[in-house]
């Protein structure tokens, strides 16, 4: 919970490159297990030059750019086996055209439907250098199409791209759109996308064999049951043709059967850099996730989805209330007068929801909690009314009935959370009959139809992760009530624990659990406190506190409730990566500050020695510095550095 702040430049370029020889190792281990398993069978094979021909294929331990130069030229390598390209990309796109050229734009309301092209806005990407921390170590990507267009330093196309973002961010609707501008493309489109003879679109939370290989995945998820396509065909194209196909991996916070754990699966290794080195690879995962990649991390090039910039939220709203100017223009109006409602409107899934109760009652939340609260308010009230009975409810609180069936669907999702997985697809009988039912009906959760080898499964999963996470918060809170010691234990399990850093599983759990229960936010603190006080390897260091600020937001604790936290306790706070959707968190400690009678050395602000800030010279930066004593650190990238009496460094 608590965490060293880098020390040194070397320290900081250290953290990637450990364990640096492991996959050559590893590419040489899967070489050998191939010649002895075709040695069986009778294969005859060549070595020579640090090459194992396999009939007309080529397999090269190392750099396989080199190998392709000088093997294959400008045409490509030809195969024995029977394939009909042209056939196999009619397919794909008929699918990707199908299932994503129409967005269901309210999930519990099935003919609320529009048009992919007439409802997608560009969503904002951040390319992150090496020299992540400084503003010549970022770049803004203008469009979705710019991620299969990232060179190195030395100019070669990057083949690995792993795009981080938060629940309800986007990042499905991305991957959705790349699969379908590229089904739309013309013969002379002159789209990076025209590059690729195939696009393959795969959910990780869709597997449920985690032994399937690559090519039968394609054919239980995407390909029609009466494909025309040779199996084995396209197995060889793949493989022959690695940098004509590009993969996109959607999900890997979303694993839920395990398939990333089995290095011996094809997927894995084309992840782990290990398989299909020339093959471009775009891998989403939330950010807590990332470590999972653990070394292989260092083939990746990493993007930031910030959500939607300001002008997109806008232009996202006028789309949504194209026939009703006077709800986007009071709505857009509404969002300006308020940062804190305005950093919620930039994650998509919150903007929809935004959009969808300004419709209904223009009034709006400032807390992420309640904006939850409403709109599951708003879908209980649909139901009930579908149901006849059409009596008033209070938007800002849930009925008893409500909240039972929250809390019993949140019991489910917060025990599929363990230290090395966070189930995300589950079973009808997990949540028994009706339960199961009600929540279908209300539109919570939804039932899916997953095909598995030669038989089709029925499973069951949230209407959005967020909403998992709301449910599971929400019975957290109750046990915080019922049952302390089992809140303990449940919470200990929301953390897992990297050398000196705990991380969170889901963060918006506690987001959510704090906003329904304060006290929560007391707990979690102190716990942070505690275990920095405690831990020898941390004694004396700065504790980050980035993660607290949305749970004391959320709670929205008062000022003597926070001077409480750390009062009389000879500690030092620092807060990383302050990006805007984080500044109302600070504005809220900021306005608790200015509206104090009088200073008191144990609130959080007077603890602050250093804080890393993503955001240019804001007018609020100055009376932030007033209420910072103590701060003898500040970052600030992505815009310029302040000047004043304290340090400022850019590492």
């Amino acid at each position: 919970m608590a965490e060293r702040f880098p020390t040194s430049q070397n320290e900081i370029e250290s953290v990637p490159t450990q364990l640096s020889g492991m996959s050559l190792q590893e590419d040489a281990a899967d070489q050998l297990a191939q010649l002895v398993q075709h040695e069986a069978s009778g294969t005859q094979y060549n070595v020579s030059g640090g090459q194992t021909i396999i009939g007309e294929q080529t397999n090269v331990i190392g750099d396989t750019s080199q190998a392709q130069s000088s093997t294959q030229g400008p045409q490509q390598r030809s195969s024995s086996v029977n394939f009909n390209l042209e056939e196999c990309q009619a397919e794909l796109k008929q699918y990707y055209i199908d299932e994503m050229g129409k967005v269901n734009l309210l999930p519990w309301v099935p003919d609320a439907v529009a048009d992919m092209e007439s409802i997608f806005v560009d969503l904002e990407l951040v390319k992150q250098e090496s020299n992540f921390r400084s503003s010549e170590g970022v770049k803004r990507l203008e469009s979705n199409e710019d991620l299969i267009s990232l060179k190195t330093v030395q100019g070669q196309r990057v083949n690995r791209v792993i795009v981080l973002g938060d629940a309800g961010s986007g990042k499905s609707t991305m991957a959705a759109n790349i699969a379908y501008r590229w089904a739309g493309l013309t013969e002379d489109s002159q789209s990076p996308l025209s590059k690729f003879k195939l696009v393959f679109l795969i959910s990780l939370h869709e597997i449920q064999d985690n032994k399937v290989s690559l090519v039968d995945l394609i054919f239980q998820l995407i390909l029609p049951e009466d494909s025309q396509v040779s199996k084995e065909g396209l197995k060889s194209y793949i493989t022959s043709n690695a940098k004509d196909v590009l993969l996109l991996i959607d999900g890997m916070d979303e694993d839920s059967c395990g398939i990333l754990k089995v290095r011996s699966n094809e997927i894995t290794k084309a992840l782990h850099n290990r398989k299909l080195r020339s093959c471009c690879v775009i891998l989403t995962t939330r950010p807590h996730r990332i470590g999972e990649l653990g070394e292989h991390l260092r083939h990746y090039t990493q993007v930031k989805l910030s959500g939607f910039s300001l002008e997109n939220i806008f232009k996202y709203i006028k789309m949504f209330f194209k026939e009703d100017t006077d709800k986007n223009d009071t709505l857009i109006q509404k969002l300006k007068q308020g940062p804190h409602i305005l950093a919620l409107a930039a994650i998509p899934v919150l903007l929809l929801m935004i959009c969808l109760l300004w419709e209904g009652q223009c009034s709006l939340p400032s807390q992420k909690t309640q904006l939850y609260k409403n709109t599951l308010n708003h879908m209980w009230k649909r139901y009930k009314s579908k149901e006849g009975n059409n009596c008033p409810l209070d938007d800002e609180e849930m009925t008893d009935e409500m909240k039972s069936l929250v809390c019993k669907l949140g019991k489910v999702a917060l025990y599929g959370i363990d230290r090395e997985n966070e189930q995300v697809v589950f079973s009808e009988r997990e949540f028994g009959i009706e339960i199961f039912n009600l929540g279908c009906q209300v539109g919570i959760i939804t039932r899916e139809r997953l095909r598995a080898r030669m038989t089709v499964k029925e499973s069951v999963t949230f209407l959005y992760k967020s909403f998992q996470d709301f449910c599971a918060g929400m019975y957290l809170a109750e046990l915080l009530d019922s049952n302390q010691s089992e809140f303990d234990k449940v919470l200990r399990n929301l953390y897992v624990q990297r050398d000196d850093e705990y991380m969170l599983h889901s963060p918006y759990i506690l987001d959510f659990c704090c906003g329904i229960q304060p006290r929560t936010s007391h707990i979690l603190f102190k716990q942070t406190l505690s275990h920095s006080l405690e831990c020898p390897a941390l004694q004396g260091s700065v504790i980050n506190i980035s993660v607290h600020l949305s749970n004391i937001f959320e709670s929205q604790l008062s000022y003597a409730e926070l001077v409480s936290l750390c009062d009389n306790t000879d500690i030092r706070l620092g807060i990383k990566s302050v990006s805007y959707r984080e500044v109302p968190y600070l504005l809220y400690l900021l306005k608790l500050s200015l509206e104090s009678s009088s200073r008191h050395d144990g609130f959080i602000l007077s603890k602050l020695v250093a804080i890393q800030i993503e955001i240019g010279n804001e007018p609020w930066l100055p009376t932030l510095l007033e209420f910072t004593p103590n701060l003898n650190m500040l970052d600030i990238f992505l815009g310029k550095k302040l000047d004043g009496n304290f340090s400022t460094t850019s590492q």
